[in-house]
């Protein structure tokens, strides 16, 4: 039988590789062997259920947030946020309108 431990690292490798569709057939079955073996009960991913943010860039922002909980770093960019509003109210209004048109 796979270890949880073969079975992450399996999913890791298969993660890195470049985009294929064998790449991602193979990375939906390590998925769903990894859950059915080791996921939580449909009661226990509602109530622990976090969002881990994902790759999206190669700044050093994107580098430290990479993998950590999205509510959290909200709460962080939220912070700032509200100190910029006071610190540099034209800044917070352009960037508010950017976020707006998205």
């Amino acid at each position: 039988m796979i270890t949880k431990q073969e079975l992450e690292e399996a999913i890791t490798e298969c993660e890195n590789l470049p985009s294929s569709y064998q790449a991602c057939e193979k990375l939906a079955t390590f998925y769903a062997v990894y859950d059915h073996l080791y996921g939580l009960k449909d009661s226990e991913k509602t109530a622990s259920h976090e969002y881990l943010t994902e790759y999206y860039g190669n700044s050093e922002f994107f580098a430290t947030i990479k993998g950590k909980n999205e509510r959290s770093i909200f709460n962080i960019l939220d912070e700032l946020m509200s100190t910029l509003q006071i610190v540099n109210p034209n800044l917070y209004s352009a960037t508010i309108e950017k976020i707006n048109t998205i």
